[in-house]
């Protein structure tokens, strides 16, 4: 649940490149409301979307942004760019996408590991039951 509620943030990016320019005024910023990201989330509850934000807070992935009162807007400026945006900062994870490749690279090759290991057991344990029955015979 935790990672559909990422997806569904993912989902309000403008901008079709998960990469921050601050220099071009790139933000990885997102406002969502609580309804509308509950909805993007499979059906949420607001007690758990809160929850399952606190816990992608909590594991360093999105940072908050919160404004004065407490709501998520974005102030546009004269041309309707983003001059500043509260809410919810995505940069964390954009930064650490590479680690989180390598992870899942690393996660392929254990299961490919033990597919194969698996394959092999068997492939004993049928060779050994043949011994079996030829030594019975």
């Amino acid at each position: 649940a935790t990672l559909s509620v990422l997806e569904a943030m993912l989902t309000f990016l403008p901008e079709a490149v998960l990469a921050p320019d601050r220099e071009a005024g790139v933000e990885l910023v997102v406002f969502p409301s609580n309804r509308t990201l509950s909805a993007r989330a499979r059906g949420l509850s607001e007690a758990a979307l809160r929850r399952h934000i606190a816990a992608l807070a909590e594991a360093g992935l999105v940072i908050r942004r919160d404004s004065p009162n407490g709501k998520r807007y974005a102030r546009r400026g004269e041309g309707g760019q983003v001059t500043q945006a509260f809410g919810f900062d995505l940069t964390p994870l954009a930064l650490r996408a590479g680690e989180f490749a390598a992870l899942a690279d690393a996660v392929r090759a254990e299961t490919l590991a033990q597919r194969i290991a698996r394959e092999k057991v068997t492939l004993l344990r049928r060779d050994c039951a043949k011994l079996l029955d030829a030594l019975d015979a």
